[in-house]
């Protein structure tokens, strides 16, 4: 991205204690980071005060959750920005999600922009809109990135008035850490490549100006998807753990059943392939956010496939009555 003096995302604005409360770090621990590691380097005032942008605001944010889950600080200092969210988005099936509590039908939103929020309010109240609660706001995307939420959401609508193709693995991020399903980008200037590319990945972009009648179609086409998943598995919730252990499943497969074939032994092998290919998409090294994301979901799938084998076999396990203890014991 082309960043100028007048770009929000480099406008020094933020004082070390403002940088230290979002990012929800110790001041001090920050001016280490920044004396030995080098993390962010802000420019200082004539009074010798630094200032930090919403840039360095994200970066600090990023590394201090990658600090979290076990990277040590001298290993991700000096990495840039993409690299950055590239590993923060390899850990986002492990980031947990709470069961939804019980509250008003509706959708559930999260919005990224004041101003957006407050036309996106207005026009909703005039729709009489069903909401499951009053949409969170976040100023900007270094806002939202910095808060840390456990509850999922239904649609994540940011506003990006000039948007970049640098930006995609920021919207990309964001919609992994929010929980998000459907993902909106409002925008006023943008390359056709770009909007391209977000829409490859399930992204929906809406031109300003925004009025009612697009926000009615928006909102109308995402109640109808998300009525459809309800009867689809809640592909942000990791799939169930392994029921059996592949030495279980070599000794069921060998197990002497009435059934005179070799079901078993296919369902066992079956279930030995798709657990194996659940942990190779967890560990596959991932170029960007998209791969990343597109991992995660492959690991999720076939270890829902996994689960349901596993289902099946128990099944099959219960109707032969197998004694799997006399068989490992005569084996």
């Amino acid at each position: 991205m082309n960043n100028t003096v007048d770009d929000p995302e480099v406008v020094p604005r933020y004082r070390i204690g403002a940088v230290a409360r979002m990012a929800n770090l110790p001041v001090g621990t920050l001016r280490i980071w920044e004396r030995r590691y080098g993390v962010v380097a802000p420019p200082t005032t004539q009074s010798g005060h630094r200032l930090y942008s919403e840039a360095d605001v994200r970066r600090v944010a990023m590394i201090k959750g990658l600090v979290d889950r076990g990277y040590s600080i001298g290993s991700i200092a000096t990495l840039q920005t993409g690299e950055l969210e590239r590993l923060a988005f390899m850990h986002v099936d492990k980031t947990p999600v709470s069961p939804l509590t019980e509250g008003r039908p509706g959708l559930r939103l999260r919005i990224v922009g004041t101003a957006l929020a407050q036309t996106i309010r207005q026009h909703l109240h005039a729709m009489q809109a069903e909401l499951a609660s009053e949409p969170k706001v976040f100023e900007n995307m270094t806002a939202a990135f910095t808060e840390r939420m456990n509850q999922p959401a239904d649609v994540l609508i940011i506003h990006l008035p000039s948007l970049h193709a640098d930006d995609v693995e920021r919207v990309l991020a964001l919609s992994a850490s929010t929980h998000a399903e459907n993902i909106v980008v409002v925008y006023s200037f943008a390359a056709a490549n770009t909007i391209n590319l977000l829409e490859r990945v399930g992204v929906r972009t809406i031109r300003e100006p925004l009025d009612q009648a697009s926000i009615a179609h928006m909102m109308s086409d995402i109640q109808r998807k998300t009525g459809q998943a309800a009867t689809q598995p809640d592909m942000r919730e990791p799939a169930p753990q392994r029921h059996y252990s592949d030495e279980t499943l070599m000794a069921m497969a060998h197990a002497s059943t009435t059934v005179a074939c070799e079901c078993p032994k296919h369902l066992a092998s079956i279930i030995m392939q798709l657990s194996a290919f659940e942990q190779y998409s967890v560990s596959c090294a991932s170029r960007t956010p998209a791969d990343a994301l597109l991992h995660v979901y492959l690991a999720n799938i076939s270890g829902r496939a996994r689960a349901m084998f596993e289902h099946a076999l128990l099944r099959l396990e219960r109707e032969e009555r197998w004694a799997l203890e006399k068989s490992l014991t005569a084996r």
